[in-house]
């Protein structure tokens, strides 16, 4: 999976939504490749992708401006989701963004992240600690 996401390749319905939606976007990000589209290689340099286990603090040298936690939650207890959720909370610079699945919320769990809209979030500036609550 690692080396899909490296090769930056896309086909299909995602793609299709993302030029549709987005076109001067995807014009300037995006390029024909077979039968798909790949991401410019001036963005693709720039991507890293590594294995980690989320349980565990992941110290990199930099942060990141985008952690994609799609459809991972909804596998562990409230308690876990915000183990994860804290772990991955330092690892995001201030103006960064975490995008969740379409099935899973943090409505429910303590975490260091607000709503921007639906399934993306950013980081709390103040080191307090946010619940979200849903009326």
């Amino acid at each position: 999976m690692i080396h899909k996401c490296e090769n930056g390749t896309y086909q299909g319905e995602s793609i299709e939504a993302f030029s549709a939606s987005k076109p001067n976007d995807f014009a300037l990000y995006m390029e024909a490749c077979g039968g798909g589209y790949r991401v410019i290689n001036d963005i693709r340099r720039k991507m890293k992708f590594k294995q980690h286990n989320l349980f565990n603090r992941f110290n990199p040298v930099n942060r990141f401006d985008l952690i994609l936690l799609r459809n991972v939650l909804i596998y562990f207890k409230g308690e876990d989701q915000e183990k994860v959720l804290e772990n991955i909370a330092p690892q995001l610079s201030d103006r960064g963004i975490l995008i969740i699945g379409e099935s899973e919320s943090l409505s429910y769990i303590k975490t260091k992240f607000e709503s921007i809209e639906p399934l993306i979030y950013r980081k709390v500036t103040e080191d307090s600690t946010i619940l979200h609550t849903t009326l």
